[in-house]
């Protein structure tokens, strides 16, 4: 059996529910030579149960013995490929019919300064209902992005890429268990340009934020190997960088119900980048609207 041109890597912990749209999504595509490398995180409820009604022998499952986090079921799953090119999905996404075949496509026509994509998606709040297209632009300078703005890629189930890049980037920092995914940008982004699929080919669904103490930790390992690097494009990099990261801390902190800390964490947020984007106040807005559905604002 000759090998197949795409791996997936999918990795899962606690989310049977959720891994069957997945699924259901990676075997409806048009492009038919994959692989599904499915990656357990040693959930509580193994995903065997999720799968046992799923006959198809592109489909792959490995297991953890002990949970290690998101990074390290996908390099798991990295390790076992045997495809040309690297595709990740997130357990609680969906790709839309077409996705395999759009970005192969571009990846086969494109530049050997981008071996790896992104495309443009859907983004579906759980928390509110709305929904609503993150359309990215093409000729974004997405390094000075990743430095100041954010990471706003969903590369968790957009990414796509060269397998080889791995072995000159490296993988997925496995101490951190959140970021990790804007941390293998940057240094990808050290080295070579993205490109970015014009076409809307994921659902990303919108959950509940991990544990702020996890973001916390997270957080302080990104800044200590990025913070320094964020002052090249402007005096401002720094600043706007802890600002996110405690954006990000403050919705996590709402959600824990702790909300002097979370005030605390705006404000410090204001102070450190007072010039947010409007879009910043729409999403903590739809974000506590979300956790608060019969609040009348």
């Amino acid at each position: 059996m000759a090998s197949p041109d795409v791996s997936i890597i999918l990795p899962v912990f606690n989310r049977n529910k959720t891994l069957q749209r997945a699924v259901a999504s990676v075997l409806g595509q048009t492009f038919n030579n994959f692989e599904l490398i499915i990656v357990d995180d040693s959930s509580t409820e193994p995903v065997v149960s999720a799968l046992s009604k799923i006959s198809d022998s592109r489909i792959r499952h490995f297991r953890h013995v002990v949970n290690k986090g998101a990074a390290a079921a996908r390099n798991t799953g990295i390790k076992k490929a045997v495809g040309r090119y690297i595709a990740f999905l997130d357990s609680d996404d969906e790709w839309l019919p077409n996705k395999l075949l759009s970005e192969t496509t571009a990846m086969e026509l494109g530049s050997n300064r981008q071996p790896a994509s992104c495309a443009r998606h859907f983004v579906a709040n759980g928390l509110d209902g709305d929904s609503w297209r993150r359309l990215l632009p093409t000729d974004m300078n997405w390094r000075k992005r990743l430095l100041t703005i954010g990471c706003d890629l969903s590369p968790g189930s957009t990414l796509f890429v060269r397998r080889e890049i791995f072995d000159e980037v490296g993988f997925f920092d496995e101490t951190m268990r959140r970021y990790e995914d804007w941390d293998w940008l940057l240094r990808y982004l050290s080295r070579y340009d993205i490109k970015i699929v014009e076409d809307t080919l994921a659902v990303i669904h919108l959950s509940s934020p991990p544990p702020s103490q996890t973001l916390r930790e997270s957080s302080d390992i990104f800044l200590g190997r990025w913070q320094k690097e964020s002052r090249s494009v402007g005096w401002s990099g720094p600043r706007r960088l802890r600002a996110r990261m405690l954006i990000d801390r403050a919705k996590s902190q709402i959600f824990e119900k702790k909300y002097l800390v979370a005030f605390y964490n705006v404000i410090c947020a204001v102070v450190n980048w007072p010039f947010q984007r409007p879009g910043s106040a729409v999403a903590m807005v739809r974000y506590v609207k979300g956790i608060y559905p019969k609040r009348s604002w």
